[in-house]
């Protein structure tokens, strides 16, 4: 279990502690909610969104901020994304996307917090932090989106159960 400056191992001296990045020292955290295509490191996150087929970059409004991401097609306004609140403020002026064989790639830019350990920096399973007022959407399916991608398809949750 890292303690967050990765001192654990080291009798007390500090190692990098990474997260599910290429060469990471711990396994990639699953991913929870209506979108998991997504991976993080201590400074940004990044998305990938499969588009409707023939998507342009001029179709696509995104808009991000600080707490919020939001996507959707120009014409009509049809949601592709909605994430909000974010699990953590972004720094949204370094905030990046283009499009890429028909797949949306967004990079955001996490804010830092002053003194904050890597694992603080770290959101986990959600993208969004959730609680009243969140929201929480994506046009496809978690399994649809992996389909999509060509990779491994979140596991299904067992029900549950009410005691019923």
């Amino acid at each position: 279990r890292p303690d967050g400056d990765g001192a654990a191992a080291r009798g007390g001296m500090p190692v990098p502690v990474h997260f599910g990045g290429p060469g990471g020292l711990l396994p990639p955290i699953p991913k929870d909610g209506a979108f998991t295509g997504w991976t993080e490191d201590e400074e940004s996150c990044e998305l990938k969104l499969p588009l409707p087929p023939g998507t342009k970059k001029a179709d696509i409004n995104a808009s991000i901020t600080p707490t919020s991401l939001s996507v959707a097609l120009r014409a009509g306004g049809a949601p592709l994304l909605i994430v909000s609140p974010l699990a953590a403020r972004i720094v949204s002026d370094e905030t990046t996307w283009f499009l890429e064989d028909g797949v949306m790639v967004i990079t955001l830019a996490k804010m830092q917090g002053v003194g904050a350990t890597s694992a603080a920096q770290i959101w986990g399973r959600s993208l969004c932090a959730g609680g009243p007022g969140s929201t929480f959407e994506c046009y496809l399916s978690p399994a649809e989106v992996a389909a999509r991608l060509g990779i491994e398809p979140p596991p299904q949750r067992a029900p549950v159960s009410d005691g019923t």
